[in-house]
């Protein structure tokens, strides 16, 4: 995007656009500056599409079942790693919490991991969602 070296924070995805001819197909499974990321005129569409790729396979994986779905949030539970994946739709980022660490990221140890405004805005419109979560 910018053409500048890559430091973090950065935001990446996997190869998820499996279509060539698809207009984004080239931004799939690509590390970008989170600053590039959230000023990019596709972010929110190319987020969403992240976002159902993901939530659409979370149906068929045993070892991360869906704990929380809604419009805003995906929430997965490693059965293996003992942690749960935050998938926010807004940004297309994914919040790694180790299960015994759930109730103290909820209560503010969340700030710790968020990488740009961008992804603070959406997990802060999703917190009510997440603290429902037992």
């Amino acid at each position: 995007m910018c053409q500048e070296p890559l430091a973090r924070p950065i935001f990446a995805t996997s190869h998820f656009i499996r279509d060539p001819l698809h207009d984004l197909h080239q931004f799939s499974d690509v590390a970008m500056h989170w600053s590039c990321y959230a000023a990019w005129p596709e972010q929110a569409r190319f987020a969403a599409l992240y976002f159902d790729s993901i939530a659409s396979a979370a149906i068929e994986n045993e070892l991360w079942p869906v704990v929380h779905r809604s419009s805003k949030v995906l929430v997965r539970y490693g059965v293996l790693v003992q942690e749960l994946s935050v998938l926010l739709r807004a940004t297309g980022s994914d919040l790694r919490v180790p299960e015994n660490e759930w109730e103290d990221w909820l209560n503010d140890r969340w700030r710790e991991q968020v990488r740009h405004s961008l992804e603070e805005t959406a997990l802060r419109d999703a917190l009510g969602e997440l603290r429902q979560i037992g």
